[in-house]
């Protein structure tokens, strides 16, 4: 099965893990359009935080919040 970008359209996405991966996955998402939660059990590099902040992506790191769960789907990062 593949991702029909269009069912999507007006759901909100979250990434789980914003390691190299994840944190690209957050940047595509965010540039076709989707409004973004980057959510990660650690504390990823504060660079890649800073670029995915100044995208417009909405990170919370330390844990998962109840965030996570009230949005259209999840990408986890392998």
């Amino acid at each position: 099965m593949s991702f029909n970008p269009v069912k999507f359209s007006k759901a909100a996405a979250c990434v789980l893990g914003i390691g190299k991966s994840g944190a690209e996955c957050a940047k595509l998402l965010r540039a076709r359009g989707f409004n973004v939660l980057a959510s990660d059990a650690g504390q990823p590099a504060a660079a890649r935080l800073d670029q995915l902040l100044q995208l417009g992506v909405e990170v919370e790191c330390g844990g998962h919040s109840e965030k996570v769960l009230h949005r259209g789907f999840v990408v986890k990062s392998p």
